[in-house]
C-alpha cells in the first residue's frame, strides 16, 4: 500500500520564499506538497533541487474562497528521482501561511493521485472535504486553513502533520479500507476554513488494474 515515509511542515510569517527538506528520499517515491494561506491575490510556484517534476491537481491549483480570503494548493511529483530533496515554494508576494511536504512509498508510478477535492466550510467547528474515493485501502492527505488563528484537532482515523497559526495538515493514522472516505478535522471554536484533500493510488491498485484490463 501507499505508505507515508516522512514529512516536513512549517507555518511561516511574511515569507517571500520557503524551503523544506526531505532527507534520503527513495527513487520512485511520490512527493506531495501543499501551501495554504489567507490572501487570494497571491499565487505560488514550487520546485526542488533533485530533478522532480511537479504537477498541479485540477481544482487544487489553487482552491480559493473570496470572503473570507483563503487560498490553497496541493502539488505532486510522481516517480521522484530521490536523494536529499529541498523543496522551494515561491509566492508572487510576501505571505503568511503553511507549507508542507510528504514522501510516500509504494505508490502507482504513473497515476498516483486517485481522487481529489476541496471544500469551504463556513462558521463551524467541523471541517471536512467532499468524499475522496479509493479503489483499495491506502493513504489520504489533507491540508486546511482557517480564516483566523485556530486550534485544530484531526478527525477520526487521522493524525496531525505539523501545525501553526491557523493551518494544519493531516494524514490517516492507519490503512483505510477501500471505498469512499472524508478527510476531517475540527476547530476548538467556530471558524471558516478551506480543506483540500487527495487520495493516493498504491502500486497494488495499479497492478490489479493491469490484470483486469489484460
Amino acid at each position: 500500500m501507499a505508505t507515508r515515509v516522512q514529512d516536513s511542515e512549517i507555518f511561516a510569517t511574511n515569507y517571500s520564499t520557503q524551503t523544506r527538506v526531505l532527507t534520503g528520499v527513495a527513487s520512485g517515491s511520490l512527493l506531495i506538497a501543499s501551501a495554504v494561506y489567507g490572501v487570494t491575490s497571491v499565487t505560488h510556484t514550487i520546485a526542488d533541487n533533485a530533478g522532480g517534476t511537479w504537477s498541479t491537481i485540477a481544482g487544487l491549483d489553487p482552491f480559493s474562497n473570496a470572503s473570507p480570503s483563503l487560498r490553497g494548493y496541493i502539488w505532486y511529483a510522481k516517480n521522484h528521482p530521490g536523494g536529499n530533496v529541498t523543496i522551494t515554494w515561491t509566492p508572487s508576494g510576501s505571505v503568511t501561511g503553511f507549507v508542507g511536504c510528504v514522501e510516500y512509498g509504494g505508490c502507482d508510478l504513473v497515476n498516483p493521485i486517485e481522487d481529489s477535492d476541496a471544500a469551504f466550510n463556513a462558521s463551524t467547528t467541523s471541517h471536512a472535504t467532499p468524499t475522496l474515493t479509493r479503489a483499495l485501502g491506502g493513504a489520504i492527505y489533507a491540508v486546511m486553513q482557517a480564516s483566523a488563528t485556530a486550534t485544530w484537532s484531526a478527525g477520526t482515523d487521522f493524525v496531525s502533520l505539523g501545525a501553526g497559526g491557523s493551518a494544519r495538515a493531516i494524514h490517516e493514522s492507519a490503512e483505510l479500507a477501500a471505498g469512499d472516505h472524508i478527510a476531517s478535522a475540527s476547530t476548538a471554536a467556530s471558524a471558516s476554513a478551506n480543506i483540500l484533500g487527495v487520495s493516493i493510488r498504491d502500486a497494488v491498485a495499479a497492478a490489479r488494474r493491469m490484470i483486469l484490463i489484460g
